[in-house]
């Protein structure tokens, strides 16, 4: 058995292409997993386009940019000569030719090439890997690339994927359609390992380009969490070049790759017996990107392609759905607008019928050989599992055990063809007549005349491994005619032994020796008191045991039962396998079951669905999952409290993403309602290292999880929420799992009042644009990361990141880990972030903004928050302590630290600069410090420092430091480098060892402070270094009350508001020195005044205190949110409050 894939944070998909005859030039596609592109296609199940998006048709404009490195062809700053070439529509083998073809006139694809090379800014070994096996750095490059891109063209050009086919009109989505980045050189290292290209740019957030969009805003490119706006990869020919364009493009219209790319690991180590071609050198997206021979493609797409597309005709208006026989059947070429005929089994598994001719296409002419290409799909299955494909070719020439044709050892049943034992390994695919495609796949009407279920090939269906399904599929008398014409005939529903091929009712006792078969269009029904008797064994070792008796159902099953004379299916010798219905059909089984109509005796799975039916379903007591369980669109199943399910170990039916794990799939609804009494999901095994992979969620599925407990899963819950899915978890346990939540997000998802326990990868994991909103939720003891955010939003009330990291003491991770995100929030409100094993909060490569409020974030193993690119980083009420580095690390942002509380963090308190604009408002510093280094604007004001070494220190940086107490420090202030403070005023210091230090050559101002002392002798000797001291005050320069008999404050200040948060009214408060006009004005957070108080107005000295209640000027309530607050008299802004509304 091949070993289960791991269960990594990211799932890397890899894949290459090596032309024979020219082995040294390899063309790579690593493909990572990332969103499916919903603005254009929500045509994912998986990475599987399942129904026709509106993005296979109308118009697209390409840029493609040609680009290298620093340090290579000095001289080449020009694109080449070919370049126009590739949007030539007359010119076959041209990007836009291609689709031109390929979509019969339903799709345009034009653009421009840049004129000129652009070079990156560094030498190319900046951008490798550092590491064996790790991605390099080619998102850099990349924006380093647009960056000088965007200077010289209006990216407007390239939206216009709307219908009017007008770039950038108002019904384009404001990103560049897609975006070809072509290197001229391809370093190993620069993607992974010896990959030549990338379905990706790489871009951690969107790029924004100089360019207006008509919808408002300006024109985007796409990051690789907003899906794929484009890729990267050498282009150093026409051929090779416009292949690949053609071949990423694709990605962009929802296809998927068809060729096995999980053997090629990071390392790049392949185990040949288990790589394949996929469907080889038959399809672009298969092995045809560069042609048959020497980087002559690209190739056409297969038959299944161009249907999920819509490219079968107009619409796949010759796409015929054969459901009786077709005698004489002729089939032109599939390039001379020839049908296609689709004959389905089930809804998930199917065979095409195509006609391929080399004169007809460009694309086509170097094929190896002409007739009929037979497609088996089994749209639940996927071609990295050469054993059960998605979309397999059926080669006429035969499945063999031990090599491809011509092997020794014919075996219909379980054998491979030439495609599946190729393998990378040239001597290992020569030793097993491994290829890619040769002229016997075909069924050429001379040598291939025939398919039925009892040759080989055979008419047979998926189960698991095997193809152990006889059907009644006869495709006969294939014959050529002339001028590429084929002839066959189609007959359905032949006799197969065991197989039921016509309406039938059974009656009285049956007794049954093996498996049974419904066919697809045919009818069963069971009459009172019938009496199937299921021997001990399946004398046709078929099916999905093939040691016990199966009742197959393709078709129908209708039960006319009464409970007083119920159908009853059973094995008196010893047991049988049960009855599985692989479609969605005989919806009313259960409610047989239920009702006593219909009675399952003796049977090992009894009823096991692969798709349930339309309409709703309830299930109740104990429920076994033997396989993928798909709930489709219009399908509800609502589990009621109580409820015990048990998945199987290993999937009967060996499909899914995962081939040998059982998947819960929701393209529907699922509602599990456990609030009363909890519902279990668990595997079916008591060994303990077993799985199941959990819950995925398809685009537009909807699932509600109330009393949940998930436990021994690679995923808790894995897949996209859309704006016209859901997601809503509530009072639910997630343990033991190897994954959490793993969720792309272009609908917001929310998680209220559940724990996250003993996870070994990432508890809660969220990509995409839209927003997580966990409240009430506990996430500890994991193994890698409590929450990784990639771009999406994160809004987290009440919620506890604690002990998590803990998987691998070299490897820490962080309680919350956030990358991408411009234009993007992570907020936490009133939570703990605590005892992680690396940081509390890692958002270096965060581009949003943070805002953390009343939360602690203590004694993790490293700094409590870092973040060096965020767009604004908000501290209200925070608990910085015990951090085993520094507090906060903050740089390159916007700081607004309030009301915060740093103490004994080892590193320090909190260490802002490298241009960051801080402004630290009345907070506390206990044996820490605050660093400000090279910060661009700094002001610290109505903040306390005690009991430190150096409370505060300045390293060439000029920040405003007013308003603040220093007390028992052993040095206040310390200042270093090129740059000074521009004002220390009005603070106090006292019992400070040393109150300021300077060790600049220049002489530092510090005029109008209060040094605990009057005496100018013992204030000189609290100064190290040139200071200024002189106009000190007598006192301390601010109180906090007037009453009588108190002498009136020193000076004018701002004290602030409280309380903050408030929900309903809050005050305002400050001191006035002398009576004098003052004027308090109240701000949203984008500067619109909504309220002006006091305008003009003198007050007297003293303290005030002025109630706001959230109210605007006509007042009206204004919406929650933060809210700033202006205090200014005619000598200028005395100061500046920030407070936040939440009803």
């Amino acid at each position: 058995m091949r070993a289960h894939l791991g269960f990594g944070t990211l799932c890397l998909l890899l894949c290459l292409s090596i032309t024979p005859s020219l082995a040294s030039d390899v063309f790579v596609c690593a493909t990572p997993q990332f969103p499916a592109q919903l603005q254009r296609s929500q045509i994912g199940r998986s990475k599987v386009a399942q129904q026709v998006g509106t993005s296979a048709r109308g118009t697209f404009s390409a840029m493609v940019v040609f680009a290298r490195f620093a340090d290579e062809a000095t001289a080449d700053n020009t694109k080449p000569v070919w370049a126009d070439d590739l949007f030539d529509p007359a010119l076959q083998g041209s990007f836009t030719h291609f689709y031109d073809e390929m979509s019969r006139g339903q799709l345009s694809v034009a653009g421009e090439v840049l004129p000129k090379r652009y070079v990156s800014l560094s030498p190319r070994q900046d951008y490798l890997a550092t590491e064996t096996g790790g991605f390099g750095d080619f998102g850099r490059f990349n924006l380093e690339i647009l960056e000088q891109a965007d200077r010289d063209v209006d990216m407007g050009r390239f939206d216009n994927d709307g219908p009017d086919g007008i770039p950038n009109s108002g019904d384009d989505d404001g990103y560049v359609d897609v975006l070809f980045i072509n290197l001229l050189t391809v370093p190993r290292g620069f993607f992974i390992g010896g990959a030549t290209g990338l379905a990706s740019l790489g871009l951690l957030t969107d790029f924004l380009s100089d360019d207006p969009a008509a919808n408002g805003g300006v024109i985007r490119v796409r990051s690789q969490f907003s899906g794929f706006g484009g890729t990267t990869q050498r282009g150093h020919v026409f051929s090779v070049t416009a292949s690949t364009m053609c071949h990423e493009f694709a990605h962009v219209l929802g296809l998927p790759d068809l060729f096995d790319q999980s053997t090629v690991t990071a390392t790049g180590e392949i185990d040949p017996k288990v790589d394949s071609a996929g469907i080889g050198k038959w399809g672009l997206m298969g092995l045809g990107t560069l042609g048959w021979g020497v980087e002559d493609g690209p190739n056409a797409f297969s038959a299944w392609s161009l249907a999920k597309l819509g490219w079968i005709g107009f619409n796949n208006t010759r796409l015929v759905e054969v459901t009786e026989s077709l005698p004489s059947q002729q089939l032109h070429s599939i390039d001379d607008d020839g049908e296609v005929l689709k004959i389905s089994l089930s809804e998930d598994e199917y065979f095409l019928i195509e006609n391929r001719q080399s004169e007809d296409s460009y694309y086509n002419r170097n094929i190896p050989g002409e007739g009929l290409l037979l497609w088996h799909v089994d749209e639940r299955a996927d071609n990295d599992e050469e054993r059960h494909k998605q979309v397999d070719l059926v080669c006429a020439d035969g499945l063999f055990s031990d090599r491809g044709f011509p092997g020794l050892a014919a075996d219909p049943v379980a054998g491979g063809d030439n495609l599946d034992f190729w393998a990378r390994d040239a001597t290992y695919a020569a030793a097993h007549n491994g290829n890619e495609g040769d002229g016997t796949d075909p069924f050429d009407g001379r040598v291939f005349t025939r398919f039925d279920a009892t040759a080989n090939p055979g008419a047979r269906a998926h189960s698991g491994f095997r193809r152990g399904v006889p059907v009644g599929l006869v495709l006969d008398n294939i014959r050529a005619l002339s001028d590429g014409v084929m002839e066959l005939d189609v007959l359905l529903r032949q006799p197969v032994t065991g197989n039921i091929n016509e309406d039938t009712r059974w009656s009285g006792a049956i007794d049954v020796d093996g498996d049974i078969v419904i066919e697809a269009g045919v009818t069963l029904t069971l009459g009172p008191g019938v009496d199937l008797r299921f021997a001990a064994s399946d004398v046709r070792a078929g099916g999905f045991d093939t040691t016990k008796a199966e009742l197959l159902v393709y078709g129908e099953l209708v039960i006319e039962a009464t409970t007083d004379a119920p159908a009853r299916l059973r094995s008196p010798a010893g047991g049988w396998l049960g009855l599985l219905v692989l479609g969605g059909t005989s919806p009313s089984l259960e409610q047989d079951l239920t009702s006593g109509r219909l009675l399952l005796e003796d049977a090992e799975l009894g009823l096991a669905r692969a798709r349930l039916p339309f309409g709703t379903t309830r299930w109740s007591g104990t429920r076994r999952v033997p396989w993928d369980l798909t709930i489709p669109a219009g399908a509800r199943l609502v589990v009621e409290g109580g409820t015990q399910i048990a998945f199987a170990p290993e999937d009967l039916a060996r499909t899914g993403r995962h081939a040998e794990l059982t998947e819960w799939i929701v393209e529907g609804e699922l509602v599990i309602d456990g609030l009363g009494s909890e519902v279990s999901l668990d595997v079916d095994s008591r060994q303990s290292e077993d799985l199941w992979y959990g819950i995925r969620l398809e685009p537009d599925g909807y699932l509600e999880l109330v009393g949940a407990s998930i436990g021994a899963a690679g995923f808790g819950v894995q897949g996209t929420v859309t704006p016209e899915g859901q997601v809503r978890i509530a009072d639910s346990r997630f343990a033991g799992l190897v994954n959490g939540l793993n969720l792309t997000l272009f609908g917001s998802a929310q998680v209220d009042g559940s724990t996250f326990t003993s996870i070994s990868g990432p508890a809660i994991k969220a990509s995409g644009s839209a927003t997580l909103n966990l409240r009430n939720t506990t996430i500890e003891d994991g193994g890698q990361e409590g929450i990784w955010m990639s771009n999406a939003n994160l809004e987290a009330i009440h919620a506890t990141v604690t002990r998590n990291g803990l998987l691998d003491a070299e490897d820490p991770r962080s309680g919350i880990f956030a990358e991408g995100g411009a234009g993007q929030r992570l907020e936490i409100w009133d939570s703990a972030i605590e005892s992680n094993r690396a940081l509390g909060i890692e958002a270096t490569n965060w581009g949003g903004i943070i805002e953390l409020h009343r939360t602690s974030v203590s004694s993790n193993r490293a700094d409590g928050v870092r973040s060096r690119r965020a767009e604004r980083v908000i501290f209200e009420d925070i608990k910085l302590s015990r951090n085993l580095s520094r507090g906060a690390e903050l740089s390159s942002t916007t700081v607004e630290m309030w009301t915060t509380t740093a103490t004994d963090n080892v590193a320090g308190g909190a260490w802002m600069g490298d241009g960051a604009r801080v402004a630290v408002e009345m907070s506390h510093f206990t044996g820490n410090g605050l660093v400000l280094s090279e910060t661009a604007l700094a002001t610290v004001r109505n903040s306390e420092f005690r009991s430190t070494g150096v409370a505060l220190s300045v390293i060439s940086a000029a920040p405003q430091i007013v308003g603040n107490l220093f007390q028992a420090n052993t040095t206040a202030i310390r200042v270093d480098g090129s740059a000074v403070p521009s004002s220390i005023l009005d603070n106090t210091f006292t019992r400070n060892a040393t109150a300021i230090e300077n060790r600049t050559d220049q002489t530092l101002s510090a005029r109008g402070n209060y040094w605990g002392t009057v005496d100018s002798a013992a204030i000189a000797d609290l100064m190290s270094g040139p200071v200024d001291f002189s106009g000190f005050l007598a006192g301390e320069p601010v109180a906090t009350a007037s009453e009588e008999g108190l002498e009136p404050p020193v000076r004018t200040a701002l004290l602030g508001n409280g309380p903050n948060p408030f929900n309903g009214s809050t005050l305002i408060r400050f001191v006035l020195a002398t009576e004098e006009s003052v004027e308090l004005s109240i701000y949203d957070i984008t500067g619109q005044r909504i309220l002006n108080r006091l305008a003009g107005v003198y007050l007297k000295s003293g303290l005030h205190e002025i109630e706001w209640n959230g109210t605007d000027e006509r007042g009206l309530n204004v919406a929650n949110g933060v809210y700033l607050y202006h205090l200014t008299t005619p000598a200028g802004r005395i100061g500046v409050g920030r407070m936040v509304l939440l009803r």
